[in-house]
């Protein structure tokens, strides 16, 4: 029987200068993949341009959604676009639906050269909703590195501090990075961590390079199952060994992007001059000294890279601490402000106080000496965790 091989087109198009991807790779508005010419083909084909084009010239992806609305387009366009570009195979899910760790798993397992995860995380979907483009290399994650094994553990500098207190307790390494699951996954792949978690609360192992929700469940139950406890008597059985630390962060999403530039290059300004850490806030009956203020650099143990101005970091002398940072993960028009407030508390009889009542004072720092809320025209945070 004879064949005719599909003709390749070569099509003229401009590119995007808002498809610089955030820390969960591309995510917008669906209306914006539908509607804006070649939106969603600029994106893919630049993840495609990515691999080396001799690497590509057979080799197998993995193609996998949350199945949310668009996926199933979105999907077509990606088989058609591998095609033309010499990938041999594509693993795509039943129905086209594959969780993240499970995409990062088949990756793995199979040897694949990567593959592209359809994905707005928990951001709702649907034509009102949001959608996103994940990228995951061949190591599973986003980093390509050599592969041992250890254990250690890994945090995002933004996330709780008790986490320090604990590894210190247990005698292991701890690394503190920027967020993003490529920089656990290059810390896994040298064999210098194997548990490691993010701000927006995920959790994975070293068995692959993503967050895995369903491992968390099992290593919680787990957890249960051996110290015989529920979850409130561990959690308050560690507060009352290690004690507690509040946490609160802030979003202000659908910032003009470059009032969210000016508003974090003059915070810059303000917290790195020598002054700035001799300065006492005075709140109510609270009165925080700064220790330490700096723009967060994480030098990479593995490969030395540098990763700079990755968050503004105000540290007081009782451990309590203000962060603030550009997100890139947001899916609307313009930035996402992200505030952090943490404080620690030893004394077990202040560990069942309010969080918000807690971290106000520490809140009200930061909205005095950001001027968040006349800088950005918002009254308030569109989101408190």
């Amino acid at each position: 029987m004879e064949t005719n091989p599909i003709p390749i087109l070569t099509i003229q198009t401009t590119p995007f200068d808002d498809q610089r991807p955030g820390t969960n790779g591309l995510r917008k508005k669906t209306a914006v993949f539908e509607s804006k010419k070649n939106y969603l083909q600029n994106y893919i084909q630049s993840l495609l341009s990515s691999i080396d084009l001799r690497d590509r010239q057979g080799c197998t992806m993995v193609v996998g959604s949350d199945g949310r609305y668009f996926s199933r387009a979105a999907t077509e366009v990606i088989v058609q676009m591998a095609a033309a570009n010499g990938i041999g195979r594509l693993v795509i899910g039943h129905n086209g639906i594959l969780s993240t760790p499970a995409v990062s798993c088949i990756i793995r397992k199979i040897k694949a050269i990567g593959g592209i995860i359809l994905t707005a995380s928990h951001s709702p979907g649907g034509p009102g909703g949001d959608f996103g483009i994940k990228f995951n290399v061949a190591n599973g994650g986003e980093n390509i590195t050599k592969h041992r094994t250890h254990l250690g553990l890994h945090w995002e500098y933004s996330c709780f501090l008790f986490v320090y207190r604990v590894a210190k307790a247990m005698k292991v390494a701890l690394y503190e990075t920027p967020t993003g699951w490529r920089f656990f996954s290059n810390l896994m792949d040298s064999g210098r961590c194997s548990f490691c978690g993010e701000e927006s609360f995920g959790t994975g192992s070293d068995h692959i390079r993503d967050k895995d929700g369903l491992w968390s469940v099992l290593v919680w139950l787990s957890i249960l199952a051996v110290r015989k406890q529920g979850v409130e008597e561990i959690v308050r059985d560690h507060w009352a060994k290690m004690g507690r630390n509040y946490f609160c962060r802030f979003d202000y999403e659908g910032v003009d992007s470059r009032a969210a530039y000016y508003l974090m290059r003059d915070l810059e300004a303000v917290i790195i001059d020598k002054a700035f850490t001799t300065q006492k806030f005075s709140v109510g009956n609270n009165i925080y000294s700064v220790e330490k203020a700096d723009n967060f650099e994480y030098i990479d143990p593995v490969d030395g890279s540098v990763s700079r101005k990755q968050g503004l970091r105000i540290i007081f002398t009782d451990s309590s601490r203000i962060i603030f940072r550009l997100s890139g993960s947001g899916a609307g028009t313009g930035a996402t402000v992200r505030i952090y407030a943490e404080s620690y508390e030893r004394d077990p009889e202040r560990h069942n106080r309010e969080t918000q009542v807690v971290l106000g004072p520490l809140i009200a720092i930061a909205l005095k000496i950001s001027n968040i809320h006349e800088r950005t025209g918002h009254r308030g945070p569109n989101v408190i965790t």
